[in-house]
């Protein structure tokens, strides 16, 4: 539990997801006395497609987390489908599928190892200035000042650090794993499996252990239209996607409801304070989703957690403040951001989903030069 009188740190993580525990791995290795902030107290699953690109492997290699050892599974071609057409290419690069309940963890325990204090269980409720230092507040929490503040609560927000909307707002995720015959194990080996429907689209692909991720988005209204139930949207995508429908006719559901979350800001980037209530605001290094949200069909959005905790405290520790990390940031991945977020928009109609397929079918490039365009680049 924090102190009753106000405890001193270099910096404050509040979030203890991939970028926050990135974020603090870093800070506690350049020497910097650091607190991470994580309001739930146990591992948790979270709406994530799970998808580590070379970037991403690079960030977690230098930090000492070697995916392969912890089980994650190899993935070098990508499957698209729409009802009954498919195309198929090869990833520009050996991508790896490893589930968050596990890496958040692995995470979490290289934090502590580096000497970071973690407090689990303890929701942050207000950031505010102190003189020149920032005091972070919550329930059971009497007050820790810092000089640094990272923002890394993902999709969640705090009151007065809302994100203004994206480029795409309407959607809503879902993520569920699910075991897996044997023979349905070696169909999936080495691929990503996106699913195209009226309304968003599904990724499927292996992780540790044999199961299976699907995480998929689909609009609030196609949703309504559905009935607001998983079982009846999942009954709905598989009727328009016959791929889909054999994996499900066999895979065995490992919770008994999905882990969901609304309000996907997709296309948002940071660029100043914008709308954010307290004028100080920028000075708060903001990191992974809090930073920006890349359309899920991407794969880049584990790499943009880990990018943004990389850059965030490069910048911290060369003594530059969070509004110049986030120009620099801004000018880095607001390019692919915006290619992504076209494509995501043109996806969007079922037209254009059976014409892409079709072309991605005839002409494979088509799909690496989408992913090239929409590709991170690694730090450094």
């Amino acid at each position: 539990m924090l102190r009753q009188e106000p405890h001193h740190w270099d910096a404050i993580v509040v979030g203890g997801g991939l970028a926050g525990g990135a974020a603090a791995c870093h800070l506690a290795r350049a020497g910097r006395k650091t607190l991470l902030i994580e309001k739930q107290k146990h591992a948790h699953h979270k709406v994530c497609g799970e998808f580590l690109s070379f970037e991403a492997q690079q960030y977690l290699t230098e930090l000492g987390i070697d995916a392969v050892q912890l089980g994650a599974a190899p993935l070098r071609f990508v499957r698209v489908h729409y009802g009954r057409r498919s195309a198929r290419a090869r990833l520009p690069f050996i991508g790896l599928g490893l589930s968050r309940f596990l890496l958040d963890e692995q995470l979490l325990a290289l934090a502590a190892g580096y000497g970071v204090t973690i407090h689990r269980g303890r929701k942050v409720s207000s950031i505010a200035p102190a003189g020149e230092r920032w005091r972070v507040e919550g329930k059971d929490m009497y007050g820790a000042q810092a000089d640094a503040v990272f923002l890394a609560t993902g999709k969640h927000e705090l009151p007065a650090l809302k994100r203004p909307a994206g480029k795409q707002n309407d959607f809503i995720g879902f993520k569920m794993h699910f075991s897996c015959t044997p023979a349905q194990r070696r169909a999936l080996t080495e691929h990503v499996e996106m699913f195209l429907f009226n309304g968003g689209y599904a990724g499927l692909q292996l992780i540790e252990d044999g199961q299976a991720n699907l995480c998929l988005v689909v609009t609030r209204q196609r949703f309504a239209r559905i009935g607001r139930d998983w079982d009846k949207l999942l009954a709905y995508i598989a009727g328009s996607c016959v791929a889909l429908r054999e994996f499900l006719d066999l895979a065995t559901p490992c919770w008994r409801r999905p882990v969901a979350i609304t309000g996907l800001p997709y296309g948002f980037v940071h660029a100043g304070t914008g709308a954010i209530e307290h004028e100080d605001a920028d000075s708060i290094y903001r990191l992974g989703d809090q930073f920006a949200v890349i359309p899920s069909f991407c794969g880049e959005g584990m790499s943009i957690a880990l990018h943004t905790a990389r850059l965030a405290v490069s910048e911290f520790i060369d003594g530059n403040r969070a509004a110049c990390f986030h120009a620099r940031a801004f000018a880095e991945l607001s390019p692919q951001i915006d290619v992504a977020s076209l494509l995501g928009r043109a996806f969007d109609k079922p037209v254009v989903q059976r014409l892409g397929v079709a072309a991605c079918g005839l002409f494979p490039g088509l799909m690496s030069k989408a992913a090239a365009r929409t590709r991170l680049r690694a730090f450094g």
